[in-house]
């Protein structure tokens, strides 16, 4: 195959090792912002007697978050191309029209998961002080701010880690996914008339060839007349959902979902999935031309 070859194997493990490469540098930093921000609601909390939810978090999350895809996006957009050879020059041009799909997709998912994740936070930010205020000491006083204020601190670095780990594996799972997906579509829209004409194989009738040959790569993606599927791979072990585990194999056209869990996804972490589906998820698609 001219646009794409790939040993199976060898592209499964990368993925995988890379990932974590990634997921554990998102969640170094993530574990940092979480100590500030408990830091910040403890002391906050000793001064005034109120959960206040620093405004920093949001503003720190959105550049950490938006740094970590473009981190992830620019790896494995070009993930499939590793066994590609072309000109420089083409490369570049296919480069850019990549990255500016991702950009777009990046501010877009960032808006999402900086509210959703934020929103969580200061819900439970509420919830952590409306029980502890109605708690009493042994002596049967309530508790003082500086009590209140340490307890708040002690649970959200408790569960600060929890936290990191499952934003850094959904995250990255999804972006990578992404990534890889708009890499083999520009791939097929930037693919010359020999590769487009190796694509199509020997059972295409020449009138059908030649106006897909006249029409170029992307148009005939969009209009169906070439057949790309997708297979969804799922990471095997005590920690995989059952309907995961069951779709792990699963083909469909690269424009059509998957059926997961009862639901439709385009890919691994596709956030139109509810997060039960979606989060901590650690499979990848791979392509077949």
């Amino acid at each position: 195959m001219a646009l794409l070859v790939y040993n199976k194997q060898q592209y499964f493990h990368r993925s995988l090792k890379t990932k974590m490469i990634l997921e554990s540098q998102l969640k170094t930093k993530l574990l940092k912002l979480y100590k500030k921000y408990s830091s910040n609601v403890y002391q906050a909390y000793v001064l005034y007697g109120l959960p206040n939810f620093p405004l920093s978090f949001t503003q720190d999350l959105r550049e950490i978050l938006l740094s970590h895809y473009r981190k992830v996006g620019t790896y494995f957009s070009k993930f499939n191309r590793q066994f590609k050879k072309k000109e420089k020059k083409v490369i570049s041009e296919l480069d850019r029209k990549i990255q500016q799909r991702l950009e777009s997709y990046y501010y877009e998912l960032v808006t999402k998961r900086v509210t959703y994740i934020t929103t969580t936070a200061q819900d439970n930010l509420s919830a952590y002080v409306r029980k502890l205020s109605q708690l009493t000491t042994e002596d049967g006083f309530q508790l003082s701010r500086f009590d209140i204020a340490k307890f708040l601190k002690d649970t959200l670095n408790s569960r600060s880690a929890g936290k990191a780990d499952m934003i850094s594996i959904t995250e990255t799972t999804q972006v990578a996914e992404k990534a890889k997906e708009i890499e083999v579509e520009e791939m097929v829209g930037d693919a010359d008339e020999f590769e487009l004409d190796e694509l199509l194989g020997d059972d295409v009738p020449d009138d059908v060839r030649d106006e897909i040959l006249s029409m170029g790569g992307a148009a005939a993606l969009a209009a169906g007349l070439i057949s790309i599927t997708k297979v969804w791979n799922t990471v095997i072990d005590e920690s995989t959902r059952p309907e995961h585990a069951d779709a792990d194999g699963q083909e469909v056209e690269i424009s059509e979902p998957f059926e997961v869990g009862g639901e439709s996804l385009m890919y691994p972490g596709d956030d139109s999935g509810s997060p039960e589906n979606t989060i901590n998820c650690r499979c990848m698609v791979s392509y077949d031309f």
